[in-house]
């Protein structure tokens, strides 16, 4: 993962020289990322770690956590809940890591899956989920719905669960009564995805209903979770015909969590209309163990905006964010905020031990991000632009939390709020 295309040590020299060439060196076309030039490489597969050592000479480390998601999908016992031998295993979830561009580093955070009893998602199925979502199918050429894109969403993630050694899952609508629920029963990934793909378009052949939305079964699910260890997903447009004491009340649910680390909250927003959203990020934001994701477009474009472009935040990245950032506060929750990640951090989320200069050239994308993008009039961006980050602290320390910068940063962001009133 270092940024010259000629072989070097780990001695910081010219960390950006070459940097695009390296990156098509190594990935080639199975892991192009042609609409991000200014991004870290991903190395989704053994093959792409092998090309990654013999072009710079110098053998690249695999982080720790990498290496134990690899030994899992050696273990007898771990691919056989998954309905594979081990051999066939790896190379399955290969394919799928490099389909999708995932960074080799999130198959770890993959496998968080498996601790819960429960994978609840929780479909809004309210009168506004008919409406357009903006975009159009591009083999029927109509335009899309949020409730298309609801189960669009749904059927994307299932790949990846798939492949997780999961106790149960249940899909629910937010009005109806009707659910399904699947267990492992001895199929392997294709055949589970095979079968929950016909089940999920049944499942959507009714259309929403024509009512308002029912709050109550999403504030059940919030407060009777503390009995299993339940990650609940819940699919909405924001519904916006809800009343703002429904917000405010499902606001309190999720602070009233007694134990919000077995129990994480993701709210995949299904709209165009950001002003329907606000209330889930905002609550992303403060409550923990709980995170808000758009589409893949917008998200991308946030995390540029917060991260810079050094980040190689795929399509398969935005994913597994997805389905298990609410399960870790300390790194993927933190991918749309402006406080920079550790090199321990990225080390772990790429998969790679990244030397110093590849960590400096990701922290100074990520500088460059606090100055561009940014209104002039916010407060808080103000504060963005004037703070100064240095990277040494980043490289020694092994969570943003720890830091002393992020400690400064954190409380010029609340005076600025205190002044505001």
């Amino acid at each position: 993962m270092g940024t010259a295309t000629e072989k070097h040590s780990n001695d910081g020299s010219d960390p950006h020289r070459g940097h695009v060439k390296t990156q098509a060196y190594f990935l080639g076309a199975t892991t192009s990322l042609d609409t991000m030039p200014h991004a870290l490489g991903v190395v989704s597969n053994m093959n792409d770690y092998a090309k990654l050592s013999e072009h710079f000479g110098q053998e690249f480390s695999l982080a720790e956590s990498t290496k134990t998601a690899l030994k899992m999908t050696q273990d007898e016992r771990f691919c056989r809940q998954v309905g594979y031998k081990p051999d066939l295993m790896v190379r399955q979830l290969e394919e799928l890591f490099t389909k999708h561009q995932v960074p080799i580093g999130l198959m770890n955070k993959l496998f968080g899956l498996q601790d819960f009893d429960v994978l609840e998602f929780i479909i809004d199925d309210s009168n506004s989920m008919q409406c357009s979502y903006g975009t159009c199918d591009p083999v029927s050429q109509q335009f899309n719905t949020r409730w298309t894109e609801a189960k669009a969403r749904l059927k994307e993630l299932l790949e990846f669960v798939a492949y997780v050694p999961f106790q149960r899952i249940q899909v629910s609508f937010l009005d109806r009564p009707t659910e399904l629920i699947w267990t492992r029963n001895d199929r392997e990934p294709n055949l589970f995805l095979t079968d929950a793909i016909a089940e999920i378009d049944a499942f959507f052949a009714v259309g929403p209903t024509n009512t308002p939305p029912l709050w109550e079964h999403l504030h059940d699910t919030l407060i009777a979770g503390h009995k299993e260890k339940v990650a609940c997903f819940f699919l909405t447009d924001g519904l916006p015909n809800a009343l703002d004491l429904a917000h405010h009340e499902t606001f309190q649910a999720l602070l009233r969590r007694p134990n919000p680390a077995a129990n994480p909250v993701t709210f995949l927003s299904c709209t165009n209309d950001i002003a329907h959203r606000d209330w889930m990020k905002d609550a992303a934001s403060v409550v923990p163990y709980c995170t808000e994701w758009d589409d893949y477009a917008e998200t991308k474009s946030e995390v540029a905006c917060a991260q810079g472009h050094g980040i190689p935040y795929t399509k398969g990245f935005h994913l597994i964010c997805e389905l298990v950032s609410a399960m870790y506060p300390d790194d993927l929750s933190l991918m749309k905020t402006s406080i920079p990640f550790t090199k321990a951090t990225l080390d772990t989320m790429l998969g790679i031990r990244l030397n110093e200069a590849t960590y400096r050239y990701y922290f100074d994308e990520f500088c460059k991000a606090q100055q561009a993008n940014c209104e002039d009039d916010n407060p808080k961006d103000k504060v963005k632009r004037s703070f100064s980050w240095e990277a040494d602290e980043f490289l020694r320390i092994p969570l943003a939390k720890a830091s002393k910068q992020v400690e400064k940063y954190n409380a010029l962001l609340k005076e600025e709020a205190t002044q505001l009133g």
